[in-house]
């Protein structure tokens, strides 16, 4: 599970959504993953510390971007995981001349089948993985310790088929080749 904390508290959250404090961009927030949250009615659909939760958590605390930035969770019960975090402005119109932008949390990559057959995978440090068609999966990776630049990593993939197919070449994925 991930979750958003300000100040030491859960950020409130409802359907996915979390309403950020306005000091967010000048003040670091803290991403929680881990530490399978379970709600109920007395959660009241919020995340309030210590509420229906159990489990191991990890924290990485960030300033949220004027723009867009990765943030990577080097350790989590799911392994290291690496995220994009993007705003964009809403139009003063669409929100009763309000001034709001829209943070979005994702996935650093999202793995898409887009062809009508299963494929196999064959991802950094020697990993397999079998994607349907039609399917999508996000990855993540662990990035090179210590480095500045953006995170990248690279894959092979192939067609599962009745006869030995051969691997493509190497498929880097980073925002230097996206």
């Amino acid at each position: 599970s991930l979750g958003l904390e300000f100040r030491g508290g859960a950020l409130p959250r409802d359907s996915g959504i979390t309403l950020l404090p306005a000091a967010c961009l000048e003040e670091e927030c803290t991403l929680v993953v881990g530490g399978a949250v379970v709600l109920d009615d007395a959660c009241g659909g919020f995340f309030p510390p210590g509420c229906c939760s159990m489990g191991a958590r990890h924290r990485t605390s960030f300033r949220m971007p004027p723009n867009w930035s990765v943030e990577t969770v080097p350790r989590s019960s799911a392994g290291p995981l690496v995220f994009c975090v993007q705003a964009d402005d809403v139009a003063s119109s669409d929100v009763l001349g309000a001034e709001c932008q829209v943070m979005t949390l994702r996935p650093r990559l999202v793995l898409t089948n887009s062809s009508m057959c299963t494929i196999e995978l064959k991802l950094a440090g020697g990993k397999h993985m079998i994607l349907e068609a039609g399917v999508s999966h996000e990855h993540h990776w662990q990035p090179d310790g210590g480095s500045e630049d953006l995170p990248g990593t690279s894959l092979h993939f192939r067609p599962c088929c009745e006869t030995t197919c051969d691997w493509s070449g190497t498929v880097n994925c980073s925002d230097v080749n996206a």
